[in-house]
């Protein structure tokens, strides 16, 4: 049972840990989608402005050159951010395998306790009287030698 829980355990948390990374990958691609947008009607306006081609293209290198930082930096925060939360996540994850352990040793040595307990009380009852257990053998020997008689004497 405890192995079923385990590995339903792992399964969540690898579940969790791939959701995280999706959503990261969704916000990446919203920021590039978002950038590559703006880039775009940027260099409308700048077309618009500007009639002189060399001056026109030297300030398209710098619109893009800062886009690109701009770009750079964002995917870096994006990805720091990634991490911590990924560390959080684990952190959990760890908080929760560890109470799930203790909780594991609980139930063993409550098992433990209770099996030495019923033992000790099946000891006491078969010193207190022995012959207790051996009448109940004695009984259902009886009743199944009854019944192997009962079946042969209908196989007559």
């Amino acid at each position: 049972m405890c192995s079923a829980i385990e590995k339903a355990m792992h399964l969540s948390q690898s579940a969790q840990i791939q959701y995280l990374q999706g959503l990261h990958d969704q916000e990446v691609s919203s920021l590039m989608k978002r950038l590559e947008s703006q880039t775009k009607d940027e260099f409308t306006n700048l077309s618009k402005k500007h009639k002189d081609k060399n001056e026109l293209a030297r300030i398209k290198r710098e619109l893009q050159q800062k886009l690109i930082e701009q770009a750079v930096s964002e995917r870096q925060r994006f990805s720091s951010l990634l991490e911590k939360r990924r560390t959080e996540l684990e952190a959990r994850h760890e908080e929760v395998k560890k109470k799930f352990e203790e909780e594991k040793h609980l139930i063993i040595e409550r098992k433990r306790k209770e099996y030495e307990e019923k033992c000790q009380t099946l000891i006491m009852q078969f010193e207190s009287n022995p012959t207790m257990f051996t009448s109940g053998l004695a009984t259902a020997s009886g009743s199944i030698g009854h019944i192997h008689s009962h079946d042969s004497s209908t196989a007559l």
